[in-house]
């Protein structure tokens, strides 16, 4: 039962934070980028996320299961907290140094980051989560606790 209350509260954890940051991606992309770049930032992330999953699969080849999890979550925590670091600035941020907001343009890098980070989180960490979860128990723990993870 402790087991699969921490399993459980990790991929609360996960999808809560997905879910926090795909409501931001698009009102940080349209305030930094602008709307207009939008559907080309759809188009794009095919490609960005395709790229990611290649690194991914190069990485589960160098990285031990049971750390790459970590390595994984802490890399995309790190680019979390730099991304919030940077739109606080008034240079690279929301707003510049004379309080008003600074204008969208598609130059300014990290509205693309932002938002390619997001969509390539949602796509790779969940099923991370699991292949993390499946290699941490055994086929009769997860018979009985995979219900519970799930469900709770």
């Amino acid at each position: 039962l402790v087991q699969a209350t921490f399993f459980s509260s990790l991929l609360c954890f996960i999808v809560g934070v997905y879910w926090m940051m795909r409501s931001l991606k698009d009102s940080v992309f349209a305030s930094v980028v602008g709307l207009e770049y939008q559907p080309q930032a759809k188009m794009f992330s095919l490609v960005v996320v395709s790229v990611v999953l290649v690194a991914y699969n190069k990485i589960v080849d160098i990285v031990p299961r049971h750390r790459l999890f970590a390595v994984i979550c802490g890399a995309y925590s790190a680019l979390f907290v730099a991304t919030a670091v940077m739109l606080t600035s008034t240079t690279h941020g929301l707003v510049g140094p004379d309080g008003q907001p600074i204008p969208p343009s598609p130059e300014r890098w990290l509205g693309w980051i932002h938002y390619f980070a997001i969509e390539s989180y949602g796509s790779l960490v969940v099923s991370l989560f699991w292949q993390y979860l499946n290699s941490q128990v055994n086929l009769k723990e997860a018979k009985g606790q995979y219900g519970l993870i799930t469900a709770s």
